[in-house]
């Protein structure tokens, strides 16, 4: 149902489900995007016309950077949500607890490893019983207000993942909140899911509502930045992508997530405002491939056999079969009918807009094309001629919400059926939440899906996309030894050119070896109600909208 319109509420309606909003456990957009709008982190990361700059946010100007010694300089009269002022200690707070909580695969893991070393960057228990490690590291300086943090060795992308993803609130509400009082219970925390949807940080708006598919945020006016208009944001769920549409306009909604191949329609409409042609950094979508199937009984690889009613659990392992989905997929048909002709091929996990020296035209002419002759030799090939022989049978799952997903999902599908008559390949849509579980669990044989770079390094995404300890080796369970010695070298390299260089070789090596198939670098779109102002895009945020930033139009 609608709410009523009310000129001081922005109306939001998107798709699929929000599964936590504590901010060092949120990894998927649709929390994120909330996240980004209840917390604020020391600095952020955002673009400019030499690439990027770091702008002050919860710390001021003087805060300062050097080699591997990090000085964060907290501003004064800072409040949170419960009207409580902001003090060092909670940046030291959210700090450690950021590094304890991290993942395997998240950005603060990183940082860990430097401290508890690799094998421990995602062991909660193991960092929390050796979390004393911290102490001759960590200084504070309560006078001055100031937190002064030395890594055992310098790490380039640091501060661009203290930007995007240390969010600090205060310990005493955490503690209130049974999150923790001493850092042993982080153990607890972790195991039971963190905050979940209980909230509380310094950013523009606070959450006063999240129940099914409902989330309602309402200014919090003792913001210590500029104002915003909006009284109160309100963002519900409307899976239908026509629905969603028609709200927008209907001027019953601000914001619709709309499909791309209905902006030109949309931009007709005068209440309508279209935002397009905006720098995504990210990959996405893309076809990511289980080297490892799970499941003993596993209704998407069949009988679980090369006996042409299945497919056994490695049967992505064999690069040709890897190859011909490739061949089999018409990336010049997505490109028109589920993009709108808006994108540039991707070329590997690196883009172009993360490292404009990591693509050139000569990646371009090795990207692969749709071939059908191509595809059933590597086919013929593949598992030493068996699969060609005994055919095959298993289903692409993918994100009954996102269209541009399911479209390229039956695509790949169409493709792989004109192999040989014995391939057999369903496509099965389902929503967000169960969809998230079963690439995590590694049921999927192949997902469709998109990734975000973390921060403003190619790092980010490299790391992410193909080292074997990456969120996406991880989904897959893929590991190549090449591509972990070469991503290191890239983070550890300080010169732009060699840098480029290393990125280059990366994504041609995925070219060759294909962890994933990859389409097309995305420009992303908005679309907003034409009432409403103030729309600014930052590359390096997961949230397409900063709510602080808009207003509405008085004529």
């Amino acid at each position: 149902m609608t709410p009523t319109r009310d000129k001081n509420t922005f109306l939001m309606h998107t798709f699929g489900h929000r599964i936590t909003f504590d901010p060092h456990l949120a990894e998927d957009e649709a929390s994120n995007h909330i996240v980004q709008n209840l917390y604020e982190t020391p600095f952020v990361q955002q673009a400019n016309e030499e690439g990027f700059e770091f702008v002050s946010s919860l710390c001021d100007a003087d805060s300062t950077w050097h080699d591997s010694t990090i000085v964060l300089h907290l501003r004064k009269g800072i409040r949170d949500h419960a009207g409580n002022e902001l003090t060092i200690h909670d940046v030291l707070f959210s700090f450690v607890r950021s590094l304890v909580l991290a993942s395997d695969t998240s950005p603060m893991g990183e940082i860990a490893s430097l401290i508890w070393g690799a094998e421990k960057r995602g062991d909660v228990i193991a960092k929390c019983r050796e979390i004393n490690r911290l102490k001759d590291l960590v200084e504070v300086v309560e006078d001055d207000n100031r937190l002064v943090f030395r890594l055992p060795v310098a790490f380039g992308p640091t501060k661009a993942i203290l930007a995007n993803r240390v969010y600090i609130f205060a310990r005493n509400w955490a503690a209130s909140m049974g999150d923790w009082d001493t850092v042993d219970t982080l153990v607890n925390v972790a195991a039971r899911g963190g905050l979940g949807f209980r909230a509380c940080g310094t950013g523009p708006y606070r959450l006063v509502e999240h129940e099914n598919d409902r989330t309602v945020l309402e200014r919090h006016d003792d913001y210590w930045g500029t104002p915003e208009t909006f009284r109160q944001v309100i963002l519900d769920r409307t899976d239908d992508p026509v629905e969603r549409r028609d709200l927008l306009i209907t001027n019953e909604v601000d914001f619709a997530a709309c499909t791309r191949e209905v902006t030109e329609e949309l931009g007709l409409h005068t209440n309508v405002t279209v935002y397009d042609h905006l720098p995504e950094l990210n990959v996405n979508p893309f076809a990511g491939f289980t080297f490892e199937i799970a499941g003993a009984t596993n209704q998407f690889i069949g009988s679980g056999k090369l006996d042409g009613d299945g497919i056994p659990a490695n049967f992505f392992s064999d690069v040709l079969v890897r190859r011909a989905c490739a061949a089999a997929f018409d990336y010049d048909y997505f490109l028109h009918n589920g993009l709108a002709g808006v994108g540039q091929r991707a070329l590997g996990p690196v883009p172009s807009r993360l490292d404009p020296g990591a693509w050139d035209e000569q990646l371009l002419a090795q990207a692969p094309r749709m071939d059908l002759d191509a595809a059933r030799s590597y086919w013929a090939e593949a598992w030493d001629g068996r699969l060609q022989e005994k055919g095959c049978r298993f289903t692409i799952v993918t994100h009954a919400g996102n269209a541009e997903r399911v479209f390229a999902a039956h695509l790949l599908a169409d493709g792989l059926r004109q192999i040989r008559q014995n391939v057999r390949v369903d496509v099965l849509p389902v929503e967000w939440s169960e969809y998230r579980e079963l690439i995590k669990k590694r049921m999927a044989p192949i997902f469709w899906i998109g990734v975000q770079a973390d921060y403003g390094d190619p790092h980010s995404l490299a790391r992410c996309l193909t080292h074997s300890q990456g969120l996406a080796a991880s989904w897959q369970g893929f590991r190549f030894e090449q591509f972990d010695v070469l991503i290191q070298r890239g983070v550890e390299e300080a010169d732009p050119a060699e840098r480029d260089a290393i990125y280059r070789k990366l994504n041609a090596m995925t070219l060759d070896l294909v962890p994933q198939l990859y389409t097309y670098e995305r420009d992303r779109f908005i679309v907003l109600n034409s009432s409403v102002g103030g729309f600014r895009f930052n590359p390096f945020r997961y949230s397409v909208v900063d709510y602080r930033d808009l207003y509405r139009r008085t004529s």
